[in-house]
């Protein structure tokens, strides 16, 4: 689809910088999430869900199970098991 209107939106320029950095975090600029929240906003009649960039903690544990570094278990009782073998 074709663009068929700019916008321009006021803001103070320490913001948007630090607005930028997190939709980067996030692969979005600044043009592509305002674009995202106007087509949601559109279609939901509603503002769209809140993006977030995980903190580090959660970003190690996505990283273990994409490397397969995770055991798996069959039981609750055999995972609880290994959590206290390595306490």
């Amino acid at each position: 689809m074709a663009a068929e209107m700019q916008g321009m939106v006021r803001i103070d320029a320490a913001m948007e910088r630090d607005a930028a950095a997190v939709l980067a975090d996030i692969g979005l600029t600044v043009s592509e999430a305002g674009r995202l929240m106007l087509i949601r906003t559109a279609r939901e009649h509603a503002l769209p869900f809140d993006p977030f960039v995980p903190n580090e903690t959660t970003m190690a544990a996505t990283r273990e199970v994409c490397d397969g570094r995770l055991s798996p278990f069959d039981s609750v009782e055999a995972s609880m098991a290994d959590l206290q073998s390595q306490a």
